[in-house]
């Protein structure tokens, strides 16, 4: 019965056997035998199941027919005439990354008009701070397994956008703790580029780590 229903939401959402493998991180055969009951899916996959399509996980598993095809796609309608609820998760990142990198940009401006005023970077800090957290509204809707790896790349990116004036005050005090009036201005601009490498790169494998995708169950 669980794989009769699964197969009807999948094609209610028009979705391919292969497409919700790949959603649930699953092999397309693995789909392929809970439709046909030769299988069930685990109990997670269940769960997950029940997050993509909006149904609860009361109808995939008791025997009651209640068909809620029509409900889910009334609200996948409903979610599709939403423009920003239909946006693609890359498409997402390309605007928010956009907005951080506007973001950088007041910061420079603002550090080189307010010359007398220490941090006016943050300005530029403040709109990178909003572009992370529309970044999440926007992909908060979407199904997590569409959005993990995207979650994980845009952070990474935006590492690199945001670390810039945070590394030039890590570098400044490494300059002062050095001597640092006793060098050339080649070597100032080496060692803030340095230890804004240094930064990024850990940041970014932090970031990699953390936000990992889930390995894949065998079947």
């Amino acid at each position: 019965m669980i794989g009769e229903k699964i197969q009807q939401l999948r094609k209610a959402h028009q979705l391919s056997q292969e497409q919700l493998a790949e959603k649930l991180s699953v092999s397309r055969q693995a789909i392929s035998k809970w439709e046909l009951g030769e299988s069930i899916p685990e109990t997670d996959k269940i769960v997950l199941i029940s997050d993509l399509f909006k149904v609860s996980t009361d109808y995939l598993l008791k025997e009651q027919w209640t068909d809620p095809t029509s409900e889910t796609t009334e609200s996948y309608d409903k979610g599709k005439s939403s423009k920003w609820n239909n946006l693609a998760p890359t498409t997402v990142v390309v605007m928010m990354t956009g907005v951080s990198a506007i973001g950088l940009l007041v910061s420079l401006v603002a550090e080189n008009f307010f010359l007398n005023h220490d941090y006016m970077f943050l300005l530029g800090s403040i709109v990178q701070i909003l572009a992370l957290i529309g970044f999440e509204i926007l992909v908060y809707p979407k199904p997590k397994t569409d959005i993990i790896k995207t979650r994980r790349w845009f952070y990474v990116i935006n590492t690199w956008l945001i670390l810039p004036f945070y590394s030039l005050i890590v570098s400044m005090y490494v300059l002062m703790l050095s001597g640092w009036n006793g060098y050339s201005v080649l070597y100032h601009w080496m060692v803030r580029g340095i230890i804004y490498a240094v930064m990024g790169i850990v940041f970014s494998i932090v970031l990699l780590i953390v936000l990992r995708t889930p390995k894949r169950k065998p079947e």
